[in-house]
């Protein structure tokens, strides 16, 4: 989010201090300036929004029920997920930052009821990780190995 907002920030201090005939940054002209500042202003807004929710949201949490996981950490949570549905559990690397991915066999099917904004996002996770349901660890005060431990001890047997 810093990083984005430093670039929202270069990029209108150009387009406001700078003619176009004295671009500092050669090609990077007015439009497409007014193309790519929508797109960082939107992911910054949808980032901010999201960490609000993690802070603040008395409700936010992510719960191991008897039935399977509750996840309501995010404004782009998934919400209850059935044991039946988890095929694994896995750890990733993502910006830097460590991430346990939970695998669904149907991972279109937490797409359905949602808004077009958290649609999109899930989209994103599901290209990016293969499953909507992605938790970083910066987003919970949990070790994730113990937690990705916690959840395959649940996961029925499988029949291979």
């Amino acid at each position: 989010m810093l990083v984005v907002s430093i670039l929202l920030s270069l990029g209108l201090g150009h387009l406001i201090f700078f003619p176009e005939n004295k671009s500092i940054i050669g090609s990077f002209n007015r439009i497409s300036f007014a193309i790519a500042f929508p797109v960082l202003l939107f992911y910054v807004v949808i980032t901010f929004a999201d960490f609000m929710k993690t802070k603040f949201d008395k409700n936010a949490g992510f719960e191991i029920t008897e039935t399977g996981i509750f996840d309501n950490l995010s404004i782009f949570s998934c919400g209850e997920i059935r044991w039946s549905d988890i095929s694994t559990v896995e750890m990733i690397r993502m910006f830097e930052v460590n991430a346990l991915v939970i695998k669904v066999r149907n991972p279109h099917q937490f797409l359905t009821g949602k808004n077009v904004l958290t649609r999109y996002m899930l989209k994103r996770y599901i290209k990016s990780s293969g499953s909507p349901i992605v938790i970083s660890e910066k987003r919970v005060n949990y070790d994730l190995n113990e937690l990705k431990a916690n959840i395959l001890a649940c996961l029925p047997p499988t029949l291979d």
